[in-house]
């Protein structure tokens, strides 16, 4: 009986290690952190490969900056700005530009 759950552990164990690989992939292909991608992968296991392959990419600019989009005017600008340049909106009134 302890071999078997010993086993049973092992078992879960790498199936953990293998859902946070999983995520670090879709991760990588949707320019998303990967290393949060590892760690969540890790503990919330198949859960969290279902998210990463439901949610949207990020869309990035040729220097690799987050583009963001504006909720007010719909202006396109780089995350690194504080306030939307066509409406002056605050940063926090923004979405993430779908690739």
């Amino acid at each position: 009986m302890a071999e078997a759950l010993q086993v049973l552990r092992g078992i879960w164990a790498l199936s953990r290690i293998i859902s946070g690989i999983i995520c670090v992939y879709i991760a990588k292909k949707k320019n998303k952190n990967y290393y949060i991608a590892f760690a969540v992968g890790y503990i919330f296991s198949i859960f969290a490969v279902i998210y990463y392959l439901l949610t949207s990419a990020q869309k990035v600019s040729s220097y690799g900056e987050v583009l963001l989009k504006c909720n007010e005017c719909g202006e396109i600008f780089k995350e690194s700005k504080k306030v939307c340049p066509g409406c002056k909106a605050e940063v926090n009134n923004k979405t993430t530009v779908k690739a």
